[in-house]
């Protein structure tokens, strides 16, 4: 199987790690940014994070995707969702019939609201392909070494499922698959970053673990109706509890609101009283990039005015206004 990441930021390098230590497939990896393509192609190790990994010799680092996506199976994205529709739209002549597109961003598109399974759709039209959504508790930091950890694929179609859980199962890594259960696995990912965000904001105002985990509980309730304000499940307080114990929804919060995620580290400077531009330029200098600054941006004047967001609404106040 010939294989392309699209992105090599750090949690594309994780997975090329992953997959280039684990499987015999050919694997290329695409990054526009000239300077890191260079770096990667003398050093195999990324300019910026990771610096005592090395990637297997088979990963094949390109500055162009065109004249090879005829003959690539699986194309796994691994830039930030907002970029996502120009690479398809700009890709979807040459993509090879039938194939494999897996998802790696955590957001929706902050104007049209959409998923990127959705936007994809969207583009590709009645083209033939298939399309996946990997997410859960899994932080770059950790992945790229080797710690036990788990994700859920969300899938459309078993044979596509079939073929990921044998990419990217090994004992470091259970996969587990959730037929039909793409638009949720998306949303949770994209709004858990809010959440992560919002903890985040509270822990920068100099609250610790037993206050955290109280506004953790009271902001729980508020995300479950986000999912369902977003056209995710209509959970009850029940349904939100069964699904808490998945990679993609419990896993997932857990990590980003309690670990070393991009999204909390925003909340927490904001917390601390920076502005957000002097956040972004912050994050920037250190190449980081929280998608739940964009999700938050384009949700915020849709439940400003609605009753059920009380949380949501303050701290999109402190953002926006």
């Amino acid at each position: 199987m010939n294989i392309l990441v699209v992105g090599v930021g750090a949690f594309g390098f994780a997975i090329l790690k992953h997959i280039g230590d684990n499987q015999a497939h050919t694997i290329y990896a695409y990054e526009k940014d000239e300077f890191s393509i260079n770096f990667f192609k003398k050093f195999r190790k990324h300019p910026y994070f990771f610096n005592d990994i090395k990637l297997d010799e088979k990963v094949i680092f390109v500055s162009e995707t065109k004249t090879i996506l005829g003959a690539i199976d699986l194309v796994i994205l691994a830039i930030p969702c907002q970029a996502i529709p120009q690479y398809i739209t700009e890709m979807k002549d040459f993509l090879k019939p039938g194939v494999h597109i897996l998802n790696l961003s955590k957001g929706i598109n902050n104007k049209s609201f959409k998923t990127v399974g959705e936007e994809v759709a969207d583009i590709l039209g009645e083209f033939d392909y298939k399309y996946a959504v990997l997410s859960g508790g899994m932080l770059a930091s950790e992945l790229v070494y080797g710690a036990p950890l788990g994700g859920d694929i969300g899938i459309n179609e078993i044979e596509t499922g079939d073929i990921l859980k044998e990419l990217f199962h090994i004992k470091a890594l259970e996969i587990s698959l959730k037929i039909g259960e793409v638009k949720n696995i998306e949303l949770y990912g994209a709004l858990k970053n809010i959440f992560s965000l919002i903890m985040g904001y509270y822990e920068g105002k100099g609250y610790e673990g037993s206050a955290i985990s109280y506004f953790f509980c009271k902001y729980f309730d508020e995300f479950a109706r986000l999912v369902e304000f977003c056209g995710g499940n209509n959970f009850t307080h029940f349904d939100t509890i069964t699904h808490f114990n998945t990679f993609s929804l419990g896993g997932d919060l857990l990590t980003s609101c309690y670990g070393n995620s991009r999204n909390r580290y925003f909340g927490k400077l904001l917390g601390m009283g920076k502005r957000v531009q002097e956040i972004q330029e912050i994050m920037k200098q250190e190449k980081k990039t929280a998608e739940g600054f964009e999700t938050y941006k384009g949700i915020y004047p849709l439940i400003k005015d609605k009753e059920g967001f009380d949380i949501t609404k303050q701290i999109g106040a402190i953002l926006f206004e």
